[in-house]
């Protein structure tokens, strides 16, 4: 790793842009939105000015940033927000992190009108980016934080997290070397600053109860989730890693050095993924793994395997059994759905018969119902249950229902034309009988009635 000068000074500021300018070889989450460009800085008076009138004090360290080497662009996840479009009016006051994870708390467990205001959310916080959807990144300038880059969810979903970092220069040379090192991004703040030998160590060291107290911090899921950073890893460190998940005893960390091993291709773990499938307790979480093992594009797309699924056509089929005795709220979304794609990639290649497909029938829930109406299959069976679910839908005047139906009976007619007929004639009788109750019973409900004429004209163009 490369050693970082501390001094905010001009070599600092040009060792960043020059990192900067290697990072453009590769292509991050979201870098299409700055391209690892930086706008001018903003002159110091306005930045004072601003400071002024809103009553705070940003770090030392910010400032110099955005007056001496950049004023928003490049940045972790989207592009950073340039300083004077930023929001100020809570920056006074002292910064309530505990105040934040106590609602996050409160939002999971369903008891989210518990609190009332939640103003408290930007006290101290200066917002300048985000991670997508509701998934911002902060500048903490007021409380025993101040200085640190925080992660928080601005509808709680998820309790902030202070990153790693001691102050906001520090963050971002970070981000800009590990991202100049092509490393994978996603965990960037949340991950330990050490590296592949110190990482090993430090696992070996909890295993040994060699950890210091004061070193609580470095637990086993960090350890991991650090170690995901690298994109490709010696051979010997992969024997290392190898070597601790022989160790661990818990299987929750077992599997977690399975993903991380089979994301490096490491050839040695496909015995213990084949000896999981004959466990029926941890069966389920090894589906993600397998997954992960014959998939054959990064983006996951739905059906997308490599040619070696086929050589685990039995483990798939042991799956299916254990799928059959679950009931449909027992079968875990994820790894169930993923388990779907599998299944039906090798049904469609016929190696698993329908009467061993027929769990797909009997669980009806939308992920699995979407997944099926993409898959291009013309077997009746499975072709009668959209049908099914359609008229049932229409029947009961559930719109929520009637939109996914129609949808997935649209995704069927994209994908073959065996039932265009029958689609096309259904969906015309119910929405007749649909238009009739709702200009008879709800007129004003103009919303569906706008759907199905819209969705009329679209379908019956097939």
């Amino acid at each position: 790793m490369i050693n970082i000068n501390k001094e905010l000074n001009n070599e600092r500021k040009q060792n960043i842009l020059n990192l900067l300018k290697k990072c453009k070889n590769f292509k991050q989450f979201a870098s299409e939105s700055h391209e690892y460009k930086l706008n001018p800085p903003i002159d110091k008076n306005k930045v004072i000015e601003l400071e002024n009138k809103y009553e705070f004090k940003l770090p030392e360290d910010y400032f110099w940033f955005i007056t001496e080497v950049g004023n928003g662009g490049a940045c972790h996840g989207y592009s950073m927000d340039k300083f004077e479009d930023m929001y100020f009016d809570y920056l006074k006051y002292d910064n309530r992190i505990d105040l934040m994870k106590e609602y996050s708390k409160k939002v999971n467990e369903g008891n989210a009108n518990d609190i009332e205001d939640t103003d408290f959310e930007y006290y101290g916080i200066l917002r300048f980016g985000t991670l997508g959807c509701s998934s911002s990144i902060g500048l903490i300038v007021t409380g025993e934080n101040r200085g640190r880059v925080v992660y928080y969810d601005e509808e709680f979903y998820e309790e902030p997290f202070i990153t790693c970092y001691d102050n906001f220069v520090d963050y971002y040379e970070n981000w800009a070397l590990e991202t100049s090192l092509n490393y994978n991004m996603g965990s960037f703040g949340i991950r330990l600053k050490l590296e592949i030998d110190d990482l090993i160590k430090s696992y070996h060291d909890i295993l040994n109860n060699n950890t210091k107290k004061e070193e609580n911090f470095i637990n086993k899921q960090s350890i991991i989730t650090t170690m995901h950073k690298y994109k490709s890893l010696e051979e010997k460190y992969l024997n290392e890693i190898y070597n601790l998940y022989n160790l661990e005893k818990d299987e929750n960390y077992k599997l977690k050095f399975s993903v991380l091993l089979i994301n490096h291709n490491y050839k040695k773990i496909e015995k213990h993924i084949r000896e999981a499938f004959q466990n029926k307790y941890i069966i389920d979480s090894y589906v993600k793994v397998l997954y992960l093992k014959v998939h054959a594009d990064a983006n996951l797309f739905v059906g997308n395997f490599k040619k070696e699924i086929f050589d685990w056509t039995a483990e798939i089929k042991s799956a299916l059994e254990y799928y059959k005795k679950l009931t449909n709220k027992e079968n875990k979304k994820n790894n169930f759905s993923l388990f779907i794609a599998m299944a039906l990639y090798l049904y469609k290649n016929n190696l698993i018969d329908f009467n061993e497909f027929d769990i797909f029938i009997n669980n009806r829930n939308s992920t699995i119902l979407y997944l099926l109406s993409i898959s291009s299959l013309e077997n009746d069976n499975i072709f009668n249950i959209y049908i099914d679910e359609f008229i049932k839908a229409c029947s009961n005047k559930n719109t929520e229902k009637i939109r996914n139906t129609t949808s997935y009976l649209e995704n069927i007619l994209k994908n073959n034309k065996k039932y265009k007929k029958e689609i096309i004639n259904t969906i015309k009788t119910e929405y007749q009988k649909l238009l009739e109750y709702y200009k008879i019973n709800e007129p004003k409900d103009k919303s569906i009635i706008h759907f199905i004429n819209n969705t009329s004209k679209r379908i019956f163009n097939y």
